[in-house]
């Protein structure tokens, strides 16, 4: 059996929507470019599909219905969707654009800040960063590389490891230099994401008996979190991965070595026949220098404590 979709033509809901909006058949054709009659016309089309009227009128007078109104709420939705999938459109007419998904933390933290040194190397490609909330499928999406944030990635990709997630204390310099020691951070003010690692694990792998770990902010961002402590409003329980082009750019400290492993790694994935496609290869090559980029950072945390407890 057939399935039908029992709606109006698209003009017609344009003369529709134009109509209620502006107030008048006159200047909906105005902005339309078609005539008064075309209008009218698509109205009486709308009326026949909903089976009444949607417009009360007296003379040449035209007011919109309570029925009418209700309607046209749709109608404008629907329309701003179908005009807003056309604009998404727009990236696929572009031969080195590289569909990116990744989870809107590592794409504010990672990925943004590293962006100029992708264009300085290859000013060609045009990354597409997507954060769209779902899993990630290759052959039912429109997606070239994903980063994950999992134990072990799926089966049957292309991977790249880009480091283990592990999380220890950040903060601004002024900050951390105040903390000489673990227990200081008891009064310290401490802020929270929505992580399953707490920071009241972190106190148990210090050695921190009973620390009080639940006062400060939440944020549902690991990012939103970290843009707290590079502000100064208090010490976060950073991602290395997340953090590391903050702490390059001494935006912020990590005062203690202790460092809470997490059991996922943050995983670069493809389909093997997607690296195919120049641009795609290029990033990918980029996405593992990054990898390699995110170890020396972590190589270079110790000495960059052992500075701030100089006095």
């Amino acid at each position: 059996m057939k399935h039908y979709r029992h709606v109006p033509p698209t003009p017609s809901l344009r003369g529709f929507e134009a109509t209620v909006r502006l107030g008048s058949v006159t200047a909906a054709a105005g902005e339309l470019g078609v005539s008064q009659s075309a209008v009218s016309h698509q109205i009486r089309l709308i009326e026949e599909h909903a089976g009444q009227p949607l417009f009360l009128r007296a003379g040449r007078d035209l007011k919109v219905s309570d029925a009418g109104r209700d309607y046209y709420r749709s109608v404008r939705d629907a329309l701003d969707r179908l005009e807003d999938g056309l604009r998404r459109l727009e990236p696929y007419r572009k031969a080195n654009s590289v569909v990116v998904y990744a989870p809107a933390d590592f794409i504010d933290c990672c990925l943004i800040p590293a962006l100029g040194g992708l264009r300085g190397l290859h000013p060609d490609i045009d990354p597409w960063l997507s954060s769209s909330a779902g899993a990630v499928d290759f052959l039912e999406q429109e997606v070239d590389i994903a980063i994950l944030r999992t134990v072990d990635p799926p089966n049957g990709l292309m991977t790249c490891d880009l480091g283990q997630d592990r999380l220890l204390p950040a903060a601004v310099a002024p900050m951390a230099r105040k903390l000489r020691e673990p227990a200081d951070l008891r009064a310290t003010t401490l802020i929270h994401d929505e992580r399953r690692e707490r920071w009241s694990d972190w106190f148990a792998l210090a050695g921190i008996e009973n620390g009080a770990a639940a006062a400060g902010p939440n944020f549902s961002e690991s990012s939103h979190a970290q843009r707290a402590a590079e502000l100064g409003l208090g010490v976060v329980l950073a991602s290395t991965m997340l953090a590391s082009p903050a702490i390059a750019a001494k935006r912020l400290c990590t005062p203690f070595e202790a460092e809470l492993v997490c059991r996922e790694h943050w995983w670069a994935v493809t389909l093997e026949q997607k690296l195919d496609d120049p641009a795609t290869g290029l990033l990918w090559n980029w996405l593992t220098t990054l990898a390699n980029r995110s170890a020396s950072m972590a190589m270079s945390r110790h000495s960059e404590r052992e500075g701030l407890r100089q006095p």
